[in-house]
């Protein structure tokens, strides 16, 4: 018994550092404000797409998932109805946090440099098609902001 506990232990620093935690951290960082200050609640099904991408990680164990999983979040986030000064404030929290947890991850400054500049490509594209007052457009929003997310790991 005590050698399953040493290997659950050993794995610990992996699952915080490529696993769940990071994940939570952003997803925590987009809805808290939206819970804190009790402003109007986006609703339950803007969580499908970012859902959606964590369980593919969950699959695959693949890290690169966490880019389009982020951006979809800060989508939602972007898009969430009130002033555009606190929504572009709220996701550029929430892509500098995973910035600086991907610099935790050993990703290189090149890597870095290719999240943080596709990251902000993407949501000002997003942005500037304006708000998306429906559900429907918001959730096309974010699912495409989170597949350019996906492109641009290929460069």
């Amino acid at each position: 018994m005590p050698e399953a506990d040493s290997a659950a232990t050993s794995t610990l620093p992996e699952w915080l550092t490529s696993g769940g935690f990071p994940w939570f951290i952003i997803l925590l960082l987009a809805l808290a404000p939206g819970m804190l200050l009790r402003q109007q609640r986006q609703p339950a099904r803007l969580l499908l797409i970012p859902a959606a991408w964590f369980l593919l990680f969950l699959g695959s164990d693949d890290r690169e998932l966490f880019f389009p999983f982020t951006l979809a979040l800060t989508t939602t986030a972007l898009l969430a109805p009130g002033q555009i000064r606190s929504a572009v404030v709220h996701s550029t929290i929430i892509i500098a946090v995973f910035l600086l947890l991907r610099l935790e991850q050993e990703a290189t400054l090149r890597v870095l440099g290719i999240e943080g500049l596709s990251a902000a490509a993407i949501l000002f594209a997003v942005r500037s098609t304006g708000p998306a007052p429906q559900l429907s457009a918001q959730l096309y929003r974010q699912l495409m902001a989170s597949l350019l997310a996906c492109c641009s790991l290929a460069i």
